[in-house]
């Protein structure tokens, strides 16, 4: 037991110990938001707590019988373990087809859903940009890639430019597996001919 000359002495002791719990209590919330787990300080509801893991240069692999099925890669990723759910910055997602060749999306931003080590689904936005071959790239702002059907779906406006021809349509679906690109409604196209100078 303490004992204090007097009352100035015990405000004194009182305040240092309120600081203290202060500055730890502080240190660990603050330790807890860098480590990913948001805590939920509101009294008005029954405690919860969500795993959010904080991820820079994200990349996920997918290897079957020793090939790659796909890859994901992104600068920034928001893991959430009890969702099964990654939100990526700025990502590259590439599948890889039988004979080797690679279908790949790149966009700003996007959802990547998963069942344990397998994607089931990936939403992006935000110029993406869908890479059919060398020669071959889809834009548009939205698509959705199903895995279980391996296809790449687009409702919105989107313009496939190719060597020598530009169409622009609304809505159209890849599939990845063959390359076989079906535009819902084609709004116009272009095809440039080689012109011989001679």
């Amino acid at each position: 037991m303490y004992y204090f000359r007097s009352p100035a002495q015990a405000i004194v002791a009182l305040l240092t110990a309120a600081f203290v719990i202060f500055v730890l209590s502080t240190a660990y919330l603050r330790s807890a938001e860098k480590m990913g787990t948001k805590i939920n300080t509101n009294n008005n509801s029954s405690p919860q707590t969500t795993s959010e893991l904080h991820i820079q240069d994200f990349e996920r692999v997918a290897v079957k019988k020793g090939r790659r099925v796909w890859e994901v890669r992104a600068v920034e990723a928001k893991y959430y373990s009890t969702e099964n759910q990654a939100r990526l910055a700025n990502s590259t997602m590439k599948m890889y087809r039988p004979d080797g060749s690679i279908v790949t999306v790149t966009s700003t931003s996007g959802k990547l859903y998963l069942r344990g080590e397998a994607i089931v689904s990936a939403d992006v936005q935000g110029d993406v940009v869908i890479g059919i071959d060398e020669s071959t790239k889809i834009y548009t702002d939205l698509a959705v890639y199903d895995a279980d059907q391996d296809k790449i779906s687009a409702a919105g406006p989107v313009k496939i430019v190719g060597q020598g021809y530009t169409i622009n349509g609304i809505g159209m679906t890849v599939e990845v597996a063959n390359r076989l690109i079906e535009i819902s409604s084609t709004v116009n196209s272009q095809f440039i001919s080689k012109v011989s100078t001679q």
